[in-house]
């Protein structure tokens, strides 16, 4: 029952496990681990072939990890995230979290057994590197982009937006508000056009931006 728990548990959440005896050198794969690569249930599977399939650039990072996880002087956690070729010959991102337990005590402890869990991470990498792209594109723009909160309290302004309105070198912890960076009579024509159109999305008008250091009004074209 217990066995029948775990294979639920690894295949709702899309994982596979391995179960590595370092006295005698067997490793049990679980059948959600060889189909994530590729590889038969009978197929012969060791520590030398799992190594073959790691992308180049991570392998000696990925076996350093390995080796330190068995140190005899170490906790044993191992937590590495490494490129694996899958059998369509694509590289997927891999995350192993393993426990290594060890026996005996002071000069004689040894790792005994490893227990690790197996994940298909490549979604989530492929998420983080869109909006690590998308983040410097925002960042690198000409235009002012900026985000705020429902109460208008300024969340986040691009490079552009820092030095369009004079704030790049506002003390640390500077909260602003959308009413800091229009001019007053460019603040309460915004609030009416953003009452008016709270439920309709996006609306684009002209404004007035102050500049911070110099009060000079700067006239600019809102999306928001």
């Amino acid at each position: 029952a217990s066995e029948r728990r775990l294979q639920h548990a690894l295949r709702a959440s899309n994982a596979g496990m391995f179960d590595h005896d370092l006295i005698s050198g067997s490793i049990y794969w679980s059948p959600e681990f060889r189909e994530m690569i590729g590889v038969g249930l009978n197929d012969r599977l060791d520590l030398d072939y799992i190594f073959s399939l790691c992308h180049p650039a991570d392998k000696s990072a990925h076996m350093a990890d390995f080796a330190r996880s068995n140190d005899p002087k170490g906790n044993g956690v191992l937590d590495s995230e490494f490129r694996m070729k899958v059998s369509d010959g694509t590289y997927h991102w891999i995350h192993v979290q393993c426990q290594t337990f060890f026996a005996g005590a002071g000069d004689e402890r040894r790792p005994a057994r490893a227990v690790g869990i197996i994940r298909d991470i490549t979604d989530r990498k492929q998420a983080e590197e869109l909006r690590s792209t998308l983040a410097s594109i925002v960042e690198q723009s000409n235009d002012f982009i900026g985000l705020a909160t429902t109460d208008l309290n300024v969340t986040y302004l691009n490079r552009a937006a820092h030095e369009l309105i004079g704030a790049d070198n506002l003390p640390s912890g500077t909260v602003l508000n959308i009413s800091d960076i229009l001019t007053p009579e460019g603040f309460e024509e915004f609030q009416a056009g953003l009452d008016a159109r709270r439920y309709k999305g996006w609306g684009r008008r002209e404004g007035e931006f102050r500049h911070f250091k110099t009060g000079q009004h700067i006239p600019v074209d809102i999306q928001s």
